[in-house]
């Protein structure tokens, strides 16, 4: 559930940035992803995997609709704050979990792959 690299590529060339610029942003978004990532796994631990689905899914859409508004350079960096708890996939993979027994877990969790891959 990333924001497609052509899209942000074009609008942050449409706001005039360079290339440095746009490493610096993609940048930015992946070590906040690094960050989030452990922060991510806590929040499920301790409040659940559909409290951490519903984050992911929050943190998608609040994503997309700062990048939607985005009329400036600084909008497209704060666009990506939000992407810290982006991890939708795995928060998927916690729900599923979750509710498979131990005997079909391991199914479950290939088929949320195949899913996502798709």
């Amino acid at each position: 559930m990333f924001p497609p690299l052509p899209l942000v590529q074009f609008l942050s060339k449409r706001l005039g940035a360079d290339a440095i610029m746009f490493g610096y942003l993609e940048s930015t978004f992946s070590f906040g992803m690094l960050i989030g990532g452990p922060l991510f796994g806590r929040f499920g631990d301790i409040f659940g995997a559909r409290m951490a689905l519903t984050l992911a899914l929050l943190s998608s859409s609040t994503t997309y609709f700062i990048l939607s508004a985005a009329n400036s350079i600084p909008l497209l960096f704060l666009s990506r704050i939000p992407g810290v708890f982006m991890h939708v996939f795995h928060g998927a993979q916690m729900v599923m979990t979750d509710v498979s027994g131990a005997d079909g877990m391991s199914l479950c969790v290939v088929l949320c792959g195949c899913l996502f891959c798709v």
